[in-house]
């Protein structure tokens, strides 16, 4: 059996919650369906800022981990995530994402 990987899986490194419509939550194309998932963010000194079990896609640049800076919109930079999957065949991805207003 040959099973062909989901070409269409991306994760963007950027998007601008400003309310203009456009990227305005960060949409992670083709993840996959009926696989437990976790998406952490977290700011340059590593601090968590986001969390989502079994994300879907809704991220609008605030945070919602307590501790952090409230429920307001984070500030414009690079952040760092890790989507970690639990159970399947699918590696861990990591890398960052730019916030821009």
């Amino acid at each position: 059996v040959l099973i062909i990987p989901n070409t269409d899986f991306f994760i963007p490194d950027g998007f601008s919650p400003n309310g203009d419509g456009k990227n305005d939550l960060f949409v992670i194309k083709g993840l996959p369906v009926g696989v437990d998932n976790v998406f952490t963010v977290y700011n340059r000194w590593g601090n968590k800022v986001y969390s989502k079990s079994n994300y879907d896609n809704t991220w609008n640049g605030t945070a919602n981990v307590n501790g952090t800076l409230g429920t307001e919109k984070l500030p414009p930079g690079t952040y760092y995530y890790i989507l970690e999957f639990n159970g399947g065949d699918i590696k861990t991805a990591n890398g960052f994402i730019v916030i821009q207003y």
